[in-house]
């Protein structure tokens, strides 16, 4: 228990890392195809030190296949969540703009509850409740401009983004399903996940005017992203 503790506060910290790098990359006005696509890069790079040549292999192997599917198509629908919800987010009316996506949590709890069994308790359903509520109050009171001004347009969008980063979700626990043969080492698991990302956000680079130019700008919150994401 007190082990589970740690890697929670662990986690936590780490979350403010990287909330406190995507917030200073956006005040510097950094480009955000190129912010998460040296992030990504930086990432896997780590990663695949750290995984080794064996690690790097049995992501080819073919009991692998299923897995690495899943995380790859995983990763890429959060690519595209993110993006969508970065566009919404860019037009004003932040507060449900911000608020909605965040809820995406809510898909995997659902599905492991439909389908795989998963035990519904009155503390879990308290504590969704709260995550819920709070994220709705501080987006509310943080946002400069009113909640009331997203059009129907833009919730329809809020709510795809919600649903496509959910289903990533999905996707990306799924394998902890499967047998042992088939699943991946955690660290294999997340090379695959941040290769996705890299494959996405190049080609958004690619295809964006900006391009690659003004790397001073996106370079160094890029790695620094790309070090809390490993």
């Amino acid at each position: 228990m007190n082990t589970g503790y740690l890697l929670t506060a662990a986690l936590g910290a780490v979350w403010t890392g990287v909330a406190i790098v995507v917030s200073e990359g956006r005040r510097s006005d950094c480009p955000t195809p190129q912010f998460y696509f040296t992030g990504s890069l930086f990432g896997v790079i780590i990663l695949a030190v750290l995984t080794g040549v064996d690690g790097l292999r049995i992501i080819f192997a073919a009991d692998s296949r299923i897995a690495v599917c899943c995380f790859f198509v995983g990763s890429l629908f959060n690519g595209a969540g993110q993006a969508i919800s970065m566009m919404n987010l860019s037009r004003g009316g932040r507060a449900l703009a911000y608020a909605i996506p965040q809820q995406a949590f809510l898909f995997p709890y659902l599905w492991s509850i439909a389908f795989w069994g998963q035990h519904v308790s009155a503390p879990s359903v308290a504590g969704i409740a709260m995550i819920v509520a709070s994220v709705f109050y501080l987006s509310a009171t943080r946002s400069g401009d009113s909640s009331a001004s997203l059009s129907a347009r833009r919730v329809a969008i809020a709510l795809l983004a919600m649903l496509l980063i959910g289903t990533s979700q999905i996707l990306i626990i799924t394998p902890t399903r499967f047998a042992a043969a088939q699943t991946l080492p955690q660290l294999s698991s997340a090379c695959v996940i941040l290769g996705a990302n890299t494959l996405f956000f190049l080609v958004w680079s690619l295809i964006r005017p900006r391009g690659f130019g003004a790397f001073r700008l996106y370079l160094p919150f890029g790695a620094a992203w790309g070090i809390c994401a490993a």
